[in-house]
């Protein structure tokens, strides 16, 4: 089951506008879906490639200056895959000359591949853990692995939420239920690894605000080709620096999932932490440096 809470497919891959490059990559591209083959064999289509990979790697296009079109596209997504994580699938069938409609009809779009959650058994124990604390309505499903979690850990029925009642009838259920991740309490910081918390409940609820993490793969094949960003210098840049952005949000994640893994008390731990429980919080929490000196001191410890 994909839970996909935060998102509205009528504007793909929507981001705050943390300056106008990030904001322009996920902009509505307005595709329209053309014969791909004709599209290809289009002379227009191969200057603006060459174009754009010479924007990007000139030493590459010179090398490839007499080069098709199906050539320099692979050549700009071999560019792309060193920087963001793009649909290999793709880049395998125009480089083999696959004859494959799905695949060459992405021709003039980036096929980016998204590492949002697609909630199964194989999700780490703390990130089940932190979606069925934020969104325990959705997450407690019987078809979601939030269910098997609760079979296997029955303890964690005892943080089961009380029943809120709704403003009305047809409020958004993923907007009324979902619960904030905590703040340190006042006078005190995370300490590591326990600083990614926030970062995992946004992972895991789709609010991180950046479209790497906030879709998947099958919700993106759902919209079609629309959610995917336009094939343009901008975009590439943009999804590069947002994927800049989600690489760290993952390694922060893992270095929690990694501590937390399938210990009981850990667990258990992390539970009380989302809960809110004071004592569980300062366990998890140190007193933030006020004076300048101990700032140095705690850089200097790392």
């Amino acid at each position: 089951m994909t839970v996909m809470p935060a998102l509205v497919f009528g504007s793909p891959f929507p981001v705050p506008q943390f300056n106008a490059l990030k904001y322009k990559a996920f902009l509505r591209s307005w595709f329209i879906h053309r014969d791909s083959y004709d599209y290809v064999d289009n002379p227009r289509v191969t200057a603006e490639l060459r174009h754009l990979l010479t924007q990007l790697d000139p030493r590459a296009a010179r090398r490839t200056r007499n080069a098709s079109a199906r050539m320099l596209y692979v050549e700009i997504l071999k560019w792309c895959r060193q920087r963001f994580p793009i649909q290999e699938y793709v880049l395998y069938c125009v480089e083999e000359e696959w004859d494959d409609e799905e695949a060459w009809g992405m021709f003039d779009v980036l096929p980016v591949e998204p590492r949002g959650f697609s909630y199964d058994d194989d999700m780490p124990t703390a990130l089940a853990i932190c979606g069925l604390l934020s969104l325990w309505n959705v997450f407690a499903d019987e078809y979601t692995v939030g269910a098997a979690l609760l079979k296997k850990h029955a303890w964690l029925n005892e943080y089961k939420p009380r029943e809120r009642a709704r403003v009305g009838a047809s409020e958004n259920p993923y907007l009324s239920d979902y619960r904030e991740p905590p703040h340190p309490p006042n006078g005190r910081e995370w300490r590591k690894p326990w600083n990614a918390l926030k970062d995992a409940c946004e992972w895991v609820t789709a609010r991180t605000g950046i479209a790497f993490l906030d879709y998947d793969q099958a919700s993106m094949d759902e919209s079609g080709y629309e959610t995917y960003p336009r094939l343009t210098l901008d975009e590439i840049r943009a999804s590069a620096e947002q994927w800049s952005d989600a690489a760290k949000i993952i390694e922060r994640v893992n270095k929690l999932c990694d501590y937390v893994g399938n210990d009981r008390k850990r667990t258990r731990l992390l539970a009380d932490v989302l809960a809110r429980k004071p004592e569980a919080l300062r366990q998890v929490t140190r007193p933030r440096p006020t004076t300048l000196a101990q700032v140095f001191m705690r850089e200097a410890s790392r």
